[in-house]
């Protein structure tokens, strides 16, 4: 099985990009982020480092320069790829994903990343060389890459791209070899003898082979179509030359008359294919997909590969530039022999890249070049596999956020072998009967089908099985119903009782005050909160009380069915998500079950944690500052150390900054000695390196700190994880205190374009505008460079400012952010008293 992770991205304006998650397994979280690209460098570099492959620019060396491209600035695969990669799993993006790896690897699946890219340029970026810094996402096996069209229509059937009949023929490939006497000589027979050696073979199981190649040797455009029209073809391979055209590209095919080139087009080829049922196309030659390599040589738009794609075709697999024989030939050989397994096409194409880079090298770029696009709705198997199907009792069945299958219950829970799935669903009626049964008269329900099973069932659900000891399966619930109910209060108390008893201490207090957001009222919540906080674990009891669950049911029905759900968080402290480690001795199967639980039901949390509150819940939960007075500082230094030392870096994080917040700055100090050396430029401890030293400089008159420690600490911070406008709003105070009044008008200027769609009276936002006119004011004053204009623009800046908060930006309140110095202060003052 496989787990999806498709994630779409659409233009919104200039250089701004709207990166979201489409669809993704059961307990991932969906996440959307505003994200600033600039996509010309970007094509620059693609063009310099995508260039074509014959000339061997990438021969043992980085690419070469050109004239836009001097040798300072010159480019490689590996780089490119970190670039891209961090550009798009960032904030909520990169959280989602960790968390989604996390689940696919507990559970032993691949996890399929497809990439939707809603704009014309986008697509010419090489994204197969996508890189997290270990290795290339396109050449794993336990990640596989793809692409699709977003706005492919849905219309077509996926279930007539698959045959599932056991007995099925084998799939039929047409392989066409076109090499006219006016293009270039193409060793074609010799990759067509390759081929059908590779197919002859039995597969590792002893099976026959269950593909059929048939040669196609020099067709013209009446002979390539009457072979289509006479028999049924699964794949069609065409090997020879293919060009960009406005009519959907060029295939070059054979005149039988000339021997010279017969130009079939992009856009009549697809009608052909679609007619006749073809699958899978794979172009084994240049140009079939229209890249930045292509462009910089004066081609067209329209592509093979694209005019394909607009019809429906569910695979088509093309090159990004001119590939060399032998590279075609390998390539070939290795995706067939994966194919002939019965794997899909996105992994067979994983390992045949894999198969290249291992023959060639990581600096060359042809495990780089194929291109593959497959169809939303098509899962990859061309045969003998079953299929997604939407029969609720179809263990395949597809889930998304919010519903639920017996696949999703703990693995280690089933003793003996795994049950069938009518075993699975006869379990889960009884559990839901035995639920529905112990219910008080006044809250019977009819429970509907567990794929529409709604928020109060599943935190029923949770509640029977934290009753019988099963607290892991009762996370797993909790999670649901707050999936799909994310102001649920009394699942979120419950859900904090489950972390409590696996020793999560810090996701439990999460919950609490969680719960504490959505109902204020809601008492066991606060008692829950105030007991965690002096150390004092809750006994194994699991249930909520008939009160606490009326209050929570009161807050479910408040809430209209079709309000739309809150957005994410613009910004998240951790560019990263490290899995929970459970404390205590469990069995290894336990604690493997438990990372996975916490990873799901986590991931729905620290993404609603990070919501704006509603309107109905502004008062602050009761008891926090009973807390904050509570909690000692020896015991946060404690709980800090031993989080970094067991890498659970959110937890540690965590602590040092209510140490800052409490003022206590030699614990915070001794606490971050604790971070490993690799772990230190991680944002979120950069970001508290450098606050350390800054409240540190602004309490302490002799200190061995200085402001360029915390500016640069800063910058890493924000160089890991760029979309942050805290970060980089931080940042810009650290320039100010440098005096660089240049590069902070800069940084706030970028941080306030960041924030644009953030609402009018955002305190971040506020503050970048703030900021700006700081330095414009303090550049005006220079002798060196007055200019009224700026003056005037800061004047601009603070009258709005004063206009969204008049309280908030007074200069006796500005001390309550951490970040404004006394010398900030005064400016600001002095600006405010210009007329």
């Amino acid at each position: 099985m496989t787990q999806e992770f498709y994630i779409s991205v659409t233009p919104v304006r200039d250089g701004d990009y709207l990166v979201r998650t489409e669809r993704v397994a059961m307990g991932v979280p969906l996440a959307e982020e505003l994200v600033l690209w600039d996509v010309d460098r970007w094509l620059g570099q693609t063009a310099q480092v995508m260039h074509d492959p014959l000339i061997g620019l990438l021969r043992g060396k980085r690419s070469g320069a050109t004239a836009a491209a001097p040798e300072a600035e010159t480019y490689d695969l590996t780089s490119l790829g970190r670039e891209l990669y961090d550009a798009i799993f960032q904030g909520t993006i990169r959280d989602s994903w960790m968390i989604a790896q996390g689940v696919a690897q507990n559970q032993n699946e691949v996890l399929r990343l497809r990439l939707g890219l809603k704009d014309d340029r986008l697509p010419l970026l090489p994204w197969e060389v996508l890189n997290d810094g270990a290795r290339p996402l396109a050449t794993n096996t336990d990640i596989v890459f793809s692409r699709y069209r977003s706005s492919t229509s849905r219309s077509a059937n996926p279930s007539d791209w698959q045959r599932d009949e056991p007995d099925a023929p084998p799939l039929k490939i047409l392989m066409v070899l076109a090499a006219p006497t006016d293009q270039e000589v193409l060793q074609l027979h010799q990759e067509a003898a390759q081929l059908q050696q590779e197919l002859q073979r039995e597969t590792p199981s002893g099976e026959a082979p269950n593909l059929e190649l048939t040669i196609l040797d020099q067709p013209g455009r009446e002979q390539l179509t009457e072979a289509l029209e006479q028999s049924h073809y699964d794949i069609l391979h065409y090997a020879g030359h293919s060009n960009l055209s406005a009519s959907g590209g060029d295939l070059y095919l054979v005149s039988d008359k000339t021997g010279l080139t017969e130009v079939l087009s992009g856009d009549d080829l697809a009608g052909l294919l679609v007619n006749n049922g073809v699958r899978m196309v794979v172009f084994n030659s240049c140009q079939g997909f229209y890249s930045a390599g292509a462009s910089e040589n004066g081609g067209s738009s329209g592509s093979l590969a694209d005019a394909l794609l607009k019809r429906n075709i569910p695979a088509v697999l093309a090159m990004a530039a001119q590939i060399p024989d032998d590279v075609a030939l390998n390539l070939s050989r290795l995706f067939y022999r994966n194919l002939k397994q019965r794997v899909p096409i996105d992994l067979s194409l994983s390992r045949a890249r894999q198969g290249l880079l291992s023959s060639y090298g990581s600096d060359q770029l042809y495990w780089a070049l194929p291109i593959l696009y497959m169809h939303a709705e098509f899962e990859g198997y061309l045969q003998g596999h079953k299929t997604q199907s939407f029969d609720p009792l179809d263990v395949d069945w597809e889930t998304g956020p919010g519903d639920w299958e017996p696949e999703d219950l703990p693995k280690q829970d089933w003793p003996g072998p795994r049950p069938t799935p009518e075993q699975d669903q006869q379990t889960i009626n009884q559990l839901l009967g035995e639920l529905q049964t112990g219910l008080p008269p006044a809250m019977d329900l009819d429970l509907p089908d567990p794929r529409n099973t709604d928020a109060i069932d599943f935190h029923r659900f949770g509640q029977k099985l934290a009753a019988d000891g099963n607290w892991i399966g009762a996370m797993e619930a909790y999670g649901n119903a707050i999936n799909l109910n994310p102001e649920f209060a009394a699942a979120y108390n419950d859900l904090g009782l489950a972390f409590e008893q696996n020793g999560s201490l810090s996701e439990a207090m999460t919950s609490y005050k969680m719960a504490l957001r959505y109902d204020p009222q809601l008492t066991n919540a606060t008692t829950n909160l105030q007991r965690l906080a002096t150390g004092i674990l809750q006994p194994e009891s699991g249930l909520a009380t008939i009160a606490d669950e009326g209050a929570g049911l009161s807050s479910l029905r408040q809430t209209p069915p079709d309000r739309p759900p809150a957005p994410p968080a613009p910004d998240r402290m951790f560019a990263k998500t490290p899995a929970h480690k459970p404390s205590g001795g469990l069995p290894q199967a336990k604690t493997i079950a438990m990372t996975a639980a916490t990873l799901t039901v986590l991931g729905s949390i620290w993404f609603l944690a990070g919501r704006p509150q509603s309107p109905s819940s502004n008062n602050p939960p009761p008891a926090q500052e009973t807390i904050a007075s509570n909690t000692k500082n020896q015991e946060l230094v404690a709980i800090s150390s031993q989080s970094f030392n067991q890498q659970d870096l959110r937890k540690g994080t965590e602590a040092v900054a209510q140490l800052l917040e409490n003022g206590a700055l030699a614990e915070a100090e001794s606490a971050l000695s604790a971070v490993a050396s690799k772990d230190v430029e991680i944002p979120a401890v950069s970001y508290l390196r450098g606050r350390l030293a800054w409240e540190t400089i602004k309490r302490q008159t002799a200190t061995a700190y200085k402001v360029e420690d915390a500016r640069r600490a800063w910058s890493i911070a924000l160089r890991e994880q760029p979309n942050n406008a805290t970060y980089r709003n931080t940042l810009g105070f650290g320039f100010y205190a440098e005096r660089n009044l240049e590069e902070a008008e800069k940084t706030w200027k970028q941080a306030a374009k960041q924030l644009e769609s953030a609402p009018a009276d955002d305190r971040e936002r506020l503050t970048a505008d703030a900021g700006q006119a700081l330095t414009l004011a303090k550049q005006a004053q220079r002798a060196d460079n007055k200019d009224p204009r700026k003056l005037q623009t800061a004047k601009q800046l603070r009258d709005r400012v004063i206009r969204a908060n008049p309280t908030a930006f007074q200069p006796n309140n500005l001390a309550k952010d951490w970040r404004w110095t006394e010398p900030m202060i005064a400016d600001w003052a002095n600006l405010l008293a210009e007329k």
